[in-house]
Order: structure tokens, then C-alpha cells, then sequence
């Protein structure tokens, strides 16, 4: 049993991140919570280094995300079948209001379906 005041919440969604408003690269969350979320990414940052994240979720019969700043606090080589580049480890530094709910609501709903599971 996960002893963080925030649980992860596994997930495999769709995500764009930026360091800068004209590189912007697609990717995927592999887990989030309510104060950050780890990212597949073939770009290497270093640690340290802030990003802009919007995650890409349906609710219901919508398309829908959050907005997010955050901070690299880890990274790790990840390769898989054709497919090489990294783990990062995203936390939040800044989040709206409105997105902090979206966000919530999301993992609610979530951890819901896994505890009727």
C-alpha cells in the first residue's frame, strides 16, 4: 500500500510540454497525483528544468485536460520495443484554480473505478 499523502493513479493519457512556446512535444503521462505526474518524453531536460504540461483526458462524452508548470525532480532512461528516451518525474510548481478541480475531479473518478474494480 502506497504511504503518500497524494496517491499515484496509473493512467496512460495523452500530453503536450514545452520549455518554450515554439517547442512544443507530445507524449504520455505513465502516473499522476495532485502534485505532480511522471512523463514518457523524448527529449532529455535537465533536472531542475520547468515545463509547461497540458494532459489530454474524456470526460464522459468531452475531450478535456489541465494546464500545468512544473519542475523535473528525476529522470531515467526508458527504452521500450522501438521506442528510446526517458522517464521524468514532473512536480507541480503552478496550477489555475479551475485546472486544480479538473484535476481532482479526474483522480476521483479514477480511484473510484480502481477501488470498485
Amino acid at each position: 500500500m502506497e504511504r503518500r499523502k497524494h496517491p499515484r493513479v496509473s493512467v496512460r493519457l495523452p500530453l503536450e510540454y514545452w520549455e518554450s512556446d515554439d517547442a512544443r512535444h507530445g507524449g504520455y503521462v505513465e502516473n499522476v497525483s495532485e502534485m505532480g505526474l511522471a512523463i514518457y518524453s523524448i527529449q532529455e531536460y535537465p533536472i531542475g528544468s520547468h515545463l509547461g504540461v497540458k494532459v489530454f483526458f474524456s470526460s464522459g462524452s468531452e475531450f478535456d485536460g489541465f494546464q500545468v508548470r512544473t519542475r523535473i525532480a528525476w529522470k531515467a532512461p526508458h527504452c521500450e520495443a522501438q521506442w528510446k528516451g526517458y522517464l521524468l518525474g514532473l512536480e507541480f510548481t503552478a496550477i489555475s484554480d479551475e485546472d486544480r478541480q479538473k484535476l481532482v475531479s479526474f483522480l476521483s473518478s479514477r480511484i473510484s473505478s480502481e477501488a470498485r474494480a
